[in-house]
């Protein structure tokens, strides 16, 4: 539209959002992902997006009504994965809009259920530039300017954040220490790295080689990480900072 076009809001809302049917769980996270994706291009640096949904579909433990994972929309990984922090989060007040009427069950001009609906109240997180450490040399200025370089300035506190956790096997000439690996998690990801832990070890008695397995925990209060993020942030950064750092070959 030409008219919004260069125009920011303090305020994007969505009210039930449905792609009309049954059975279409994939589409309506699809849907999500597009409302926070073109949300992004039309908050200013401090506007909300507010998502309005019917009890069970979001997913979150704020909710009354349990669903699996699987049987949700998911709204926490999909908005984390697009950058954004969820803020705030309660029931829909229907009672404080007595003429508000909702429409579309089934596709129809049809009312719908919408007791213990959940509004969630969105932020667009920092985008930070997480970039590998290059070497030992480096590590020193990284860590000595971290607190810096991975502040929110927003600060923002999401709710719920995700935790995630990744396993990593490489081949070194040398078993790495877990304190080693924590100061290169540090440098390269501060506080978005809760843990680092080797689950497994193993000497190639051909080669002389020595195999290692990690597991590595991800979660940030201050930053969004979703499940696809904190995919790239194990293999593309942290998994490659150990590469450059250490020279071992990732398996």
């Amino acid at each position: 539209n030409p008219f919004l076009r260069g125009q920011a809001f303090t305020k994007v809302v969505f009210m039930f959002p449905h792609v009309g049917g049954k059975m279409k769980i994939h589409l309506n996270r699809e849907l999500l992902q597009g409302i926070f994706e073109s949300s992004q291009h039309v908050l200013d640096t401090e506007g909300i997006l507010i998502i309005t949904l019917c009890a069970g579909q979001g997913g979150t433990p704020y909710e009354t009504k349990i669903r699996r994972n699987d049987d949700t929309w998911k709204i926490l990984e999909i908005s984390q994965d697009c950058g954004f922090c969820l803020v705030d989060i309660g029931h829909f007040p229907a009672k404080q809009f007595p003429e508000y009427s909702q429409v579309g069950y089934r596709s129809l001009q049809k009312g719908f259920n919408i007791q213990d609906s959940i509004v969630h109240v969105f932020q667009k997180g920092d985008d930070l530039p997480y970039k590998p450490i290059q070497d030992l040399e480096t590590i020193g200025g990284y860590l000595s300017t971290k607190e810096n370089k991975h502040k929110n300035e927003k600060n923002c506190r999401q709710l719920y954040p995700l935790t995630h956790q990744h396993h990593l096997s490489f081949w070194c000439d040398n078993q790495i220490s877990e304190t080693e690996l924590q100061k290169i998690g540090e440098a390269c990801l501060g506080e978005v790295i809760q843990q680092i832990q080797t689950i497994d070890r193993y000497k190639d008695p051909c080669s002389g080689r020595t195999s290692q397995t990690i597991s590595v925990v991800y979660q940030s209060l201050d930053h969004p990480v979703g499940p696809k993020r904190s995919y790239h942030l194990h293999y593309h950064i942290f998994g490659q900072s150990l590469a450059n750092v250490f020279k071992v070959k990732l398996r």
